[in-house]
């Protein structure tokens, strides 16, 4: 995901045109850039690009699926990145546990070492669907030790469902947001 519908779906993304379009970027306004795909990390020369984004640009951020973020993360802090966020599905956080509920990937408790001597901003965007709000809440509590902001968001029902569905329970998630973020205010 995270491709521009209609965009092609294929090719490979060339340094020098990168940086080219970085510097254009720059000179019409642009004041970060956040490299995404697919997955970022795939590419061979992730860590040179986020460099030589630095040379353009004080804020350089990747968006991941997390997948490859333990073999990359040192590599990305030295490279000079400032943000990395990660984008969670439920899918992958039910893998992480046997039973029912959404577990703690492997992969954040070293990263967020990272994050918390201030090498990079970690932020994990978390979509909620309505069936959820336990499962988010059990997550959000389990990685509250963890030096990472979490943008919560709700997943509306897939077209074909919300005609029996009941409407998304919008209080919830405010709620659950408003408590956590409450708690990790009182623990820093």
């Amino acid at each position: 995901f995270c491709h521009n519908e209609g965009a092609p779906r294929t090719g490979y993304l060339d340094l020098e045109f990168c940086v080219k379009a970085m510097k254009e970027a720059f000179s019409i306004g642009f004041r970060r850039v956040q490299f995404t795909g697919g997955e970022p990390l795939l590419h061979p020369l992730v860590e040179q690009f986020v460099q030589e984004g630095r040379k353009i640009f004080q804020d350089v951020g990747i968006t991941t699926n997390g997948t490859h973020l333990l073999d990359k993360v040192e590599a990305l802090a030295c490279s000079g990145i400032t943000a990395v966020h990660v984008s969670l599905q439920m899918e992958t956080l039910t893998g992480f546990r046997s039973d029912d509920n959404w577990g703690v990937p492997r992969w954040l408790e070293p990263v967020s070492k990272y994050s918390l001597q201030g090498r990079f901003g970690l932020r994990l965007n978390l979509p909620v669907p309505a069936t959820e709000m336990a499962h988010a809440r059990r997550f959000l509590e389990d990685i509250s030790v963890f030096g990472c902001d979490v943008g919560v968001f709700s997943i509306l029902p897939k077209h074909d469902d919300m005609s029996r569905s009941m409407p998304y329970p919008i209080h919830e998630l405010v709620s659950l947001v408003r408590v956590e973020n409450d708690r990790r205010r009182r623990v820093g």
